[in-house]
């Protein structure tokens, strides 16, 4: 009789979703932080389909743009292609970008007028196997346009960051909350790395009794390597813990 494990990944198979049977992950982009890797059943990002990312707070948004961001360029160091950032909004500033770690060269900014037209964009750029890795900028999308661009990543396995602003996306593999953090600049002065309070709140395929759990570390932006730094676990350990059982398994 099959196991948990191997009925979830015959589920997978069926709907198209990134398999990790056997151990063997499917194309996936690692974070460069073992204890949030080990989370995920991909062992990092997985490549074809959608990983929401939001705002812990209203006021935060900045910090999950800068997240957002981060991924973005992290996807640029394991991929290649293009690099496709849609949203609506003028206030895209290039040298900020640069300071994320983003190549900006490989970097092709959209900016539709309505949100109609940045869904069906977000679809195309998806579809694309030239694409290294897709951002978009979203004010939420309704059940039909989450699929069609959930089967567009499925396709083409080009991860797509959904920064959304609205409400949440049930076809994404993975969702994370961002907040800003203070940074800590090296002997006092000046400003620090970028810092995230950082919670996974959605993943697919989590071992059992983990789907609904939230787990929690607050991270630094590591320049030279595109990575994350791990600065402090959960206040219960349960990440380490976590991330301990599935190596085991």
């Amino acid at each position: 009789m099959p196991d948990l494990a191997q009925l979830r990944a015959r589920i997978g198979a069926l709907e198209g979703l990134p398999s990790f049977a056997a151990g063997r992950p499917a194309e996936a982009v690692p974070l460069g932080a073992a204890a949030i890797d080990d989370c995920l059943p991909w062992g990092g990002l997985a490549a074809g389909g959608l990983h929401e990312i939001r705002a812990e707070k209203a006021d935060e948004s900045g910090a999950a743009l800068g997240f957002a961001a981060y991924l973005l360029g992290r996807l640029a160091r394991a991929r290649r292609g293009r690099l496709m950032w849609l949203t609506l909004s003028d206030h895209v500033h290039a040298p900020g970008l640069a300071g994320l770690g983003l190549p900006v060269e490989r970097l092709l900014l959209v900016r539709p007028t309505r949100t109609a037209d940045l869904l069906w964009a977000a679809e195309e750029c998806l579809r694309c196997k030239g694409v290294a890795g897709l951002l978009a900028d979203i004010d939420g999308a309704d059940f039909r346009s989450a699929r069609r661009l959930s089967l567009a990543a499925r396709g083409s396995g080009v991860p797509g960051l959904m920064l959304n602003r609205g409400g949440p996306l049930g076809s994404a593999l993975t969702r994370w909350q961002v907040g800003s953090a203070a940074s800590e600049a090296p002997g006092g002065v000046g400003v620090g790395a970028w810092r995230w309070h950082l919670a996974l709140t959605r993943c697919r395929f989590m071992a059992a009794g983990e789907e609904d759990r939230s787990l929690q570390w607050l991270v630094e932006a590591k320049h030279a390597k595109g990575g994350f730094s791990l600065v402090a676990l959960s206040g219960d350990g349960s990440v380490g813990e976590a991330g301990q059982r599935r190596r085991a398994g």
